[in-house]
């Protein structure tokens, strides 16, 4: 058993996880707002893990964890909302929360992303800021052609070697090197939240290795679709923090994947 506290403004999604998480035997305490939340956390030492939304009166949820993190560097976080943004969630999950996730998600979500936070060790917060390594442009040493790339709205992206660490909250994903339409080059990590890979290798019924390129085609197809979509400059991290094409094609995890890469 362990114990949780649940920071949610809205009275139903808050009764919603109560109900699902006691179910599963857990002791469950909630708040309906950022500042009661921080009251109720105190100094961390009585939670085992914190479920906090984003979008709340008084203190937001990226405001929030930043506040847990001082006071309890090893808190277990999670963050919960309806208004995901890549930025929002890379933010996030740099300054310390384990994982994302977009409402609205089932139970069956909710619990696999609980157990999976709690799997973790509280562990200390995590550096601010990441590098994403340095651009290697054409012409300079270093600089590999791309043997295949991506193109979309004027984009151009390849994968690059895995020159530095992962960013903080991110066990895995895949580093790539963006043209933008004027010439400029920049650099993206594609993350996948723990949830995340945790809910396609349960559709798939199976483990997948971190070298396996399935990976690598989740992450290309994630940042295409951002940049199909906002045709803007991709951030330095962009998590993906929903089960891959549910919109898309009705199912769910790796079944939706490989049915898209025909693998």
């Amino acid at each position: 058993m362990a114990h949780i506290l649940v920071v949610d403004d809205t009275k139903n999604i808050r009764k919603m996880v109560e109900l699902t998480l006691s179910k599963a035997g857990h002791e469950i305490q909630s708040a309906a707002d950022g500042q009661e939340g921080l009251r109720l956390f105190s100094d961390g030492a009585s939670w085992d893990l914190t479920l906090v939304d984003q979008r709340m009166p008084q203190v937001q949820g990226n405001e929030f964890v930043v506040e847990a993190r001082r006071r309890d560097p090893q808190a277990r976080l999670l963050m919960m909302t309806a208004f995901a943004t890549p930025e929002l969630a890379s933010g996030v999950m740099q300054s310390g929360a384990l994982d994302f996730l977009r409402k609205p998600f089932s139970t069956d979500v909710l619990r696999s992303a609980v157990e999976l936070a709690l799997s973790h060790p509280r562990h200390v917060a995590p550096p601010s800021g990441f590098d994403a390594g340095a651009v290697v442009m054409p012409g300079q040493p270093g600089y590999v052609s791309p043997s295949v790339s991506s193109r979309v709205n004027g984009f151009s992206f390849w994968r690059v070697s895995d020159e530095q660490p992962n960013p903080a909250g991110f066990e895995l994903g895949r580093p790539f090197q963006v043209r933008l339409p004027d010439g400029v080059y920049t650099r993206c990590f594609v993350g996948i939240t723990p949830h995340v890979r945790a809910q396609i290798e349960a559709d798939g019924g199976h483990a997948i290795a971190d070298d396996d390129p399935f990976w690598e085609e989740v992450c290309r197809e994630t940042l295409f679709g951002f940049l199909a979509g906002k045709a803007q400059t991709p951030p330095d991290i962009l998590p993906v923090y929903d089960a891959p094409g549910e919109a898309r094609s009705g199912q769910s995890g790796l079944a939706s994947w490989k049915a898209f890469f025909g693998r």
